[in-house]
């Protein structure tokens, strides 16, 4: 009788002490569960705070290049608004338009990094007001994201740190074809400037010649007859402002040049403007001449047939004059060319180039932004053409013989023929070589 009350005393306290074990549990389930939400909620805002960094600073990269590629065209008088303006562009263009600091600040001051004054640009964006999605709860209801970036400037210096780029393009690729062999040397035969594409460069199984070979915007490819292997740089910017005609051109236009009419038929022509397209067909043998002076071509100029052009102490602006657009120049398979600049004894004194006679020296080719309408250029002879300058242009060059430039800047070339650097007749490339990297 004492055991089964006993025996039943027992059991009746187990199992009301277990039973009170499983309320305890309850309250450190229900705190465990909040804890595990907390940590995925943090989790949640946490990557995507990351990756609102990651792309507000991949903005502020692109925006410091930017603001130093303004620096670098600025020249010698730097104005901080332009810069300014420029990096704040490109920040809204990544989606970071600037609205005065309420939600978005960019800004892109002017500084100094390293050994130099006044050679970089530091582009910080704010992102203020960036809403969590949990954190809120625990008081948090909103971040700022602060980025930051330097852009500097180099000046002077080829890719390897000595000599100029002499052969820039801006958009596109630089592709030599078969028969195409590029020697970029100067008058003494020497390896004196670098070549920069962007976009690609496609040297096939050809020669190619250069101080540096540098590419942007793909892949660096492998160069089997390469003097030196090509390597990736940064962006390139459109260094006309640095070549004292170009900047010339590019700040005030051709001018008023007198309106020209060529006659059917005309085997001589004149400097001035030529309101519609110049189409020149010649006969077997048949020479035509250009005076010495600026030809401005609303529409282009188109040449044909099996005779020659002698174009000599000629700059040909490819474009109209009121708004830069226009035509192509195109020289036929069978025409021999000899196109050269003007000598540096000829520069325009005025404030403005109204005269036929004005000419710029060592420009063979200005062609304005404006117009993107492709050339093909035929040189059968070993003539100086100068400074090629067509920065949203394909440039074709075809031929027998061997085109000799001082710079080119276009926006994508094509090379199916021989070509070399030289300096004539304005000495080596006056191109800075310039070149903008992020640098912090």
């Amino acid at each position: 009788m004492l055991m089964r009350f006993l025996s039943r005393f027992v059991t009746n306290k187990s199992s009301r002490s277990r039973h009170g074990e499983r309320g305890q549990i309850l309250p450190l389930a229900a705190l465990g569960m909040v804890i595990l939400l907390g940590m995925g909620a943090l989790a949640i805002d946490v990557g995507s705070w990351y990756y609102q960094q990651r792309s507000q600073q991949s903005a502020t990269d692109s925006a410091a290049i930017a603001g130093a590629i303004e620096l670098l065209n600025e020249g010698p008088v730097q104005k901080q608004s332009s810069v300014t303006i420029r990096a704040r562009a490109d920040a809204g263009k990544n989606g970071f338009v600037d609205d005065g600091g309420l939600n978005v600040g960019v800004a892109a001051p002017i500084v100094s990094f390293g050994t130099g004054a006044n050679n970089a640009v530091k582009a910080t964006i704010i992102k203020s007001n960036i809403p969590t999605f949990f954190s809120s709860i625990p008081g948090v209801p909103s971040m700022q994201i602060s980025t930051n970036a330097v852009a500097q400037v180099f000046k002077g210096t080829g890719l390897s740190g000595v000599n100029s780029d002499c052969l820039i393009t801006l958009t596109g690729s630089l592709t030599i074809n078969s028969g195409g062999i590029s020697t970029v040397k100067n008058s003494q035969g020497n390896y004196v400037c670098s070549i920069t594409a962007d976009a690609g460069f496609s040297p096939g199984s050809n020669t190619v010649q250069a101080e540096d070979i540098g590419v942007f915007g793909s892949p660096t490819p492998s160069c089997q007859r390469c003097s030196v292997p090509p390597v990736s740089v940064s962006a390139q910017p459109d260094q006309c402002r640095s070549f004292t005609s170009c900047n010339y051109l590019a700040t005030n236009g051709p001018g008023s040049p007198t309106k020209q009419t060529p006659a059917n038929g005309a085997t001589t022509f004149q400097p001035g403007e030529y309101p519609n397209a110049l189409n020149i067909v010649l006969t077997q043998g048949q020479q035509v001449t250009f005076n010495p002076g600026l030809y401005v071509l609303d529409q282009g100029l188109n040449v044909s047939g099996s005779g020659s052009v002698g174009a000599w102490g000629v700059t040909l602006y490819n474009g109209n004059s009121s708004d830069g657009s226009g035509g192509s120049i195109t020289f036929g398979a069978n025409t021999t060319v000899d196109l050269s600049p003007p000598g540096s004894n000829t520069w325009p004194q005025s404030s403005a180039c109204v005269s036929t006679t004005c000419s710029f020296p060592g420009i063979g080719l200005y062609q304005p932004p404006a117009n993107q309408s492709p050339d093909v250029i035929r040189d059968n002879a070993l003539f100086p053409l100068g400074m090629i300058y067509a920065p949203t242009a394909q440039v074709t060059f075809n031929g027998s013989g061997t085109s000799v430039f001082s710079e080119m800047i276009v926006g994508s070339l094509v090379l199916n023929q021989s070509m070399k650097m030289d300096g004539a007749p304005c000495g080596n490339s006056q191109l800075e070589s310039s070149h903008v990297q992020l640098v912090q």
